[in-house]
């Protein structure tokens, strides 16, 4: 009888243990936003979708200088000396032959981005309407549109054919069946443009919260986009003035004309400002 009391006995504890470990592993984890909350939330979505301008390090900068600024010798790399960072091949023009982190770490951050704003974008599909309006709700999809268009323009500039995810992708959980080559250099640009030219349509030409993006900004970013295109597709044999598309040459002198008309455009008092 007492052998069998320390069997049920054991066998209750083992039943115990099992279940408070299952428990413990089930705990909800902490310090993370659960997606379902945070989907219905969509203000919130597009604010984290913003943030994202500002989330660049030295070494993986959205401004880009590494590969303009100073692959073009109009700056020094700097530092304590040639390895502290992976820049200084670009500094001597090698950078076409080594494989630099720095490469990987903008391709990462960079569709981190795009990967806020296609769930900014998700979320105000969901629930926008019925938190926002449908006003403010349209006019939000044009701000994220704007910032998701942005994000690509540096990645397109950088890595030239890249996948193209966007919120449907992300939607019917594609993006790694997504391949870089579904879409040509230019029909890559097309779709950038059209988000730009969303956010022009959409967009008032000064909001009332200043730091959000508006229409002037837009046309900007579409005259930019124009112009990289005009100049043929970035080969010497069918680059440069003969190659001339004079169609996207006329829109950059329209949408530049937006800008230079617009409250935004002037010259600071002070060079050094």
């Amino acid at each position: 009888m007492k052998n069998l009391s320390k069997y049920i006995f054991a066998a209750m504890l083992t039943l115990g243990t099992v279940t408070s470990c299952s428990d413990f592993l089930d705990d909800s984890p902490q310090g993370v936003v659960d997606q379902d909350k945070a989907f219905k939330l969509p203000d919130d979505m597009v604010n984290s979708a913003y943030a994202m301008l500002g989330d660049c390090w030295y070494s993986y900068p959205f401004n880009l200088w590494p590969y303009g600024d100073l692959s073009s010798d109009d700056c020094l790399k700097g530092g304590s000396g040639t390895t502290d960072t992976g820049y200084h091949p670009m500094e001597i023009w090698s950078t076409m032959t080594s494989t630099p982190g720095e490469f990987d770490e903008l391709w990462y951050r960079l569709y981190c981005a795009v990967s806020r704003c296609n769930r900014a974008l998700l979320s105000l599909e969901q629930y926008g309407d019925s938190k926002l309006g449908e006003e403010v709700t349209k006019q939000r999809v044009a701000e994220v549109k704007f910032l998701r268009a942005h994000f690509y323009f540096k990645l397109i500039t950088m890595f030239r054919q890249v996948p193209w995810i966007d919120e449907n992708v992300m939607k019917n959980n594609l993006q790694e069946k997504t391949r870089n080559d579904e879409f040509t250099y230019q029909e890559l640009f097309g779709k950038i443009i059209n988000d730009f030219k969303e956010a022009y349509d959409v967009l008032p030409e000064m909001q009332k919260e200043q730091n959000r993006v508006n229409r002037v900004a837009a046309a900007a970013y579409l005259a930019k986009c124009y112009l990289t295109l005009a100049y043929g597709d970035g080969y010497e044999a069918t680059n440069g003035y003969d190659h001339i598309n004079k169609e996207y040459m006329q829109k950059v002198i329209e949408y530049t004309n937006v800008v230079k008309n617009s409250p935004y455009f002037g010259y600071l008092e002070d060079y050094g400002d």
